[in-house]
């Protein structure tokens, strides 16, 4: 049986290998949660405008990893993409993708920078 801790663990995982591979992660907050805090190197697109800036979205031509703060809104911008036909891995909150950068990715020009 798995607990929330494997899950995330697999969570984890499947952050680092992403981003190894070239994934864009996608911050989902406001521009002000953002602005306050943030993992540098992210994209900042708040969830609802997503619509808004879907062709640039569309270009990237990667893999994208959502976050927010506890991991609803990420869940909404993810199912978004996802009915682009963009392949997206919901990340959920901020935490877990800090970790995931902590624990395994070597320098990819991904850092916490809070204040």
């Amino acid at each position: 049986m798995f607990n929330t801790s494997s899950i995330d663990q697999a969570r984890q995982h499947l952050v680092r290998q992403l981003l190894d591979e070239g994934a864009v992660l996608l911050d989902v907050r406001t521009h002000c949660e953002h602005a306050g805090y943030h993992i540098e190197g992210a994209i900042n697109i708040p969830y609802d405008e997503i619509g808004v800036l879907k062709a640039h979205i569309l270009a990237w031509d990667k893999p994208i990893i959502t976050f927010s703060t506890y991991g609803r809104r990420s869940q909404i911008a993810a199912e978004k993409l996802k009915s682009l036909g963009l392949e997206v891995l919901d990340a959920g909150s901020m935490f877990l993708v800090e970790n995931a950068i902590r624990e395994g990715v070597a320098n990819h020009g991904f850092n916490y920078t809070g204040r």
